[in-house]
């Protein structure tokens, strides 16, 4: 297969991990290992998956996000092993390096998310997933002024560009 990756400039601001401005720090946030879990609901309710906008609070060194009704993406180490369940009804797949995350702390977080999607604290969801100015992304509470937003491995690059572009925007 051919190489293009010269054909295409590397994205914006994508060489630094941490950007402070008036009112929000953004920082970047890989976790160690990440778990994606595909089962009936039942199954999934024993990782106590976070929805929004309810605060994460890992439990066990660990923090579940609800994907969908049948989905989960479990962070930090499962304690499990990977594969199709005893019961073949779920599986378990390593997606370790797969994900990377960036939060968003101060004031102005929650705007600079906004931007990109409706985001109401008051109005909850079943799922973390948005569509953000084009990414399927996961947000999530971390806190009153504290926020982590993610994506796939592939699409961060990108990501990071836009929240950049979208704080300096709006702070500068």
């Amino acid at each position: 297969m051919r190489d293009d990756r010269s054909r295409w400039p590397m994205a914006q601001h994508a060489d630094q991990r941490t950007r402070m401005f008036d009112g929000l720090s953004i920082e970047v946030w890989e976790p160690s290992q990440a778990f994606l879990i595909t089962g009936p609901k039942p199954f999934l309710q024993q990782f106590s998956p976070l929805t929004w906008p309810e605060p994460a609070q890992p439990k066990a060194g660990r923090l579940t996000l609800s994907l969908r009704r049948d989905r989960v993406l479990v962070l930090g180490d499962l304690g499990m092993a990977t594969g199709v369940t005893a019961d073949g009804r779920s599986l378990i797949s390593d997606m370790s390096g797969g994900f990377i995350f960036v939060r968003l702390e101060g004031v102005e977080a929650l705007t600079v998310l906004q931007s990109g999607c409706a985001l109401d604290p008051c109005e909850p969801s079943a799922s973390v997933l948005r569509l953000w100015h084009g990414f399927e992304a996961m947000i999530f509470s971390e806190g009153e002024q504290a926020f982590a937003i993610g994506v796939e491995a592939p699409w961060f690059d990108g990501l990071w560009s836009r929240l950049v572009t979208e704080a300096e925007l709006r702070l500068l």
